[in-house]
């Protein structure tokens, strides 16, 4: 007996947005699982290893103060106070809070974008979504041509402008310069975005008016 179905091992359940990109089905035998941890691994807390914050750690800490934070706490009180806040009410914890760069946000708090969050209709943070796209963008492999995958992602802000324009916005914590910044930062993130993209605008039936990287080193 063979299975009649059997060209549809290479779909995954779901897959995330962050390890999507054109032929990956094609080329991992298994999208759906990892092979980078075990039942065998333990955690780094347990063995008592504990390393210096790296700069995703950091990243991550700048991400979830931007999820949290008043955007016009930040405004009237400084980046400081308003991250002190957050650790008083349990929002972040002392030790993220010590990964947060403070001067990076004052320079958010003083920029054009703060200034269009603070006059937006609606906001978004940390937008989960999930969607069903077609495999066909995926693969080769034209038998998964009719096929769906579902398609996971979090956004970290959408928002509808004071003129009634929806606009995506990813942050950035990558380090850049000023003259390589933009170059560099569509290069890793363009098709990252082009499926958030893709997947806003098939929940909300209405297209996205502008999709935008903002680098929080740089407040651009």
């Amino acid at each position: 007996f063979e299975y009649p179905h059997s060209h549809l091992n290479k779909l995954p359940s779901k897959m995330s947005v962050s390890r999507l990109y054109p032929k990956v089905l094609d080329e991992e035998e298994n999208a759906g699982v990892s092979p980078k941890y075990s039942l065998d691994d333990e955690p780094e807390f347990i063995r008592g290893k504990v390393d210096a914050p790296t700069g995703a750690d950091r990243g991550t800490a700048t991400h979830i103060f931007m999820q949290f934070c008043s955007f016009e706490g930040l405004l009237q009180n400084g980046a400081s106070a308003e991250l002190e806040r957050l650790v008083r009410e349990g929002f972040i914890s002392r030790s993220t809070s010590e990964l947060v760069n403070t001067y990076h946000l004052e320079k958010f708090r003083k920029s054009a974008l703060l200034d269009e969050l603070l006059r937006a209709k609606d906001i978004k943070r940390e937008f989960r979504f999930n969607v069903m796209l077609d495999a066909s963008e995926f693969t080769d492999d034209t038998s998964l041509k009719d096929e769906k995958i579902l398609v996971q992602g979090v956004i970290d802000c959408l928002y509808e402008n004071d003129k009634g324009e929806v606009v995506l916005v990813d942050y950035k914590t990558d380090f850049v310069t000023e003259d390589d910044c933009e170059k560099t930062l569509k290069e890793r993130h363009s098709l990252q975005l082009s499926y958030y993209k893709r997947a806003i605008e098939l929940m909300l039936e209405r297209p996205l008016s502008k999709t935008l990287i903002y680098s929080v080193p740089l407040a651009r």
